[in-house]
């Protein structure tokens, strides 16, 4: 079975580690320095290199060819290959959220810390997830780490420091890893591309890029379901075959019907995506980001945005940017997780979505009620979500004062006006 190309492409040396710099040069100073710490704490969020990045320390600590002054491992002696390979008996990673109790850490870690490595320089614990631990798990864990055995060092990993008791933090160097932006993303896949020769649109490496959320992780496994497809130059059309049901070009959709005061369009575009599968929740989550990025583009961030879109989609969120208010944006926004943590824990998960929508579009009395602040979706104190009807409201008051010499537009949803008919 062949390797999965996130497996296949890890780094192998700190150099190869993408955009986690700042971590990279102090771990790697401590090397270069011989101060390294007993015990990292690594807090990032998924896919950006903490285990890669311990991985890696864990090499440089034992390797037999590292030489005082070098931070890299040689990635060729008998401790790099072991640990590389996952053979080392005194390294061992410990998957936390799976191994939470107290009778784990102590007989799996204390006791084991106890003993010398029998063949590396260190023994070397990496513990993933490791806000998972339970309380007690984590006060039998605390002595080893207020008291560690010379030849042992700890690495932490974790996505949600703040599960962390403060005791166990402070005893660790911190690192906090950064989602990966997704002009290097991007870069790395089309690597990785040359490197299989298999040829890729760039608007299918960027669509991944901008899917993957900042994880390369992430976007590498995408990228190996793209190649399943088989073929040596890749489009768009085919990837899509494989992307999940949420494009970028829905937000879209929905955000243009939203501004062209289009009720009756955008709840069905919204559940024409229900019906054909599109996770609601994820769409809504995809929508807050993108409808974030429109508010960053009304205050002149278009430049930060590079590389998570092609040029078509920064056009087109140009376009919309230019047909929304600010106060409407910034409302819509604060609403909207609300509207996605709803969409997860209801029989009909594009209801709440379809009621903020309507909230935007009616500018009824309705709104005085609506907060955008209530996760609860509650009545509301003062404003609440009264702005985000104030634009549409502005339209329908001025279609109810017909222009000299114009007809009156008729309202959504209202019959055409009937001609007028004199008497002579």
């Amino acid at each position: 079975m062949a390797d999965a190309i996130y497996r296949k492409y890890r780094p192998k040396t700190f150099a190869d580690v993408t955009d986690q710099s700042h971590v990279v040069t102090t771990v790697s100073n401590q090397l270069k320095s011989g101060s390294v710490s007993h015990a990292y704490l690594f807090v990032g969020p998924r896919g950006v290199g903490k285990t890669t990045i311990a991985r890696l320390l864990a090499k440089s600590v034992n390797c037999e060819k590292r030489k005082t002054g070098q931070a890299e491992p040689c990635n060729e002696c008998s401790a790099c290959v072991s640990i590389g390979s996952g053979s080392c008996l005194d390294v061992a990673e410990i998957d936390a959220a799976s191994h939470t109790g107290v009778d784990h850490v102590r007989e799996g870690i204390i006791e084991s810390a106890r003993f010398r490595p029998s063949s590396a320089k260190m023994k070397v614990f990496i513990i993933d997830e490791v806000h998972m631990l339970s309380a007690s798990a984590f006060n039998a864990l605390l002595k080893t780490l207020e008291e560690p055995p010379e030849h042992v060092l700890f690495i932490l990993a974790t996505t949600e420091a703040h599960k962390i008791p403060e005791t166990i933090i402070s005893r660790c160097q911190r690192f906090d890893f950064r989602r990966v932006p997704a002009e290097s993303i991007a870069k790395c896949l089309k690597d990785i591309c040359k490197l299989e020769k298999i040829e890729v649109d760039d608007d299918v490496l960027s669509e991944i890029a901008r899917r993957s959320d900042g994880a390369l992780r992430d976007a590498q496994s995408m990228l190996s379901q793209v190649f399943a497809l088989g073929s040596k130059k890749i489009t768009m059309d085919e990837a899509s075959l494989v992307f999940p049901a949420n494009d970028a070009k829905m937000q879209f959709a929905l955000l243009n019907a939203i501004s062209a005061n289009d009720s009756a369009l955008a709840i069905r575009l919204l559940n024409e995506y229900s019906d054909s599968g599109v996770d609601i929740a994820d769409f809504t989550e995809h929508l807050q980001n993108i409808v974030r990025d429109i508010l960053f583009i009304q205050l002149g961030g278009l430049e930060q945005f590079r590389g998570k879109y092609d040029s078509a989609s920064e056009k087109e969120l140009s376009k919309i940017a230019e047909k929304f208010e600010r106060n409407v944006l910034t409302s819509f926004l604060r609403a909207l997780p609300s509207a996605s943590k709803n969409a997860s824990n209801s029989a009909i998960p594009q209801l709440a979505l379809e009621l903020l929508i309507l909230d935007v579009l009616n500018g009824s009395s309705n709104n005085k009620n609506f907060s955008a602040d209530d996760d609860g979706g509650g009545p509301a104190n003062s404003s609440g979500g009264s702005d985000l009807s104030n634009q549409n409201a502005e339209k329908q008051e001025k279609q109810k004062k017909p222009e000299s010499n114009a007809n009156p537009r008729p309202r959504l949803g209202s019959a055409p006006a009937s001609p007028r008919l004199d008497r002579g």
